[in-house]
């Protein structure tokens, strides 16, 4: 993803909405799956510590 955004960033003319695009389409689906295991993330950074006791 970062090299598809930098390829579409290098010239002289920046295409600022094809990057903004890109960027959208690149950060959705991760917060779109955190939001959806939000808590199964949470608890398991909550219990790591807790492991070698």
């Amino acid at each position: 993803m970062p090299v598809g955004l930098l390829v579409i960033q290098q010239g002289s003319y920046v295409q600022r909405g094809l990057a903004f695009a890109g960027a959208f389409l690149g950060t959705t689906p991760p917060l779109i799956l955190y939001a959806i295991f939000q808590r199964q993330i949470i608890q398991g950074m909550a219990t790591a510590g807790l492991a070698g006791r």
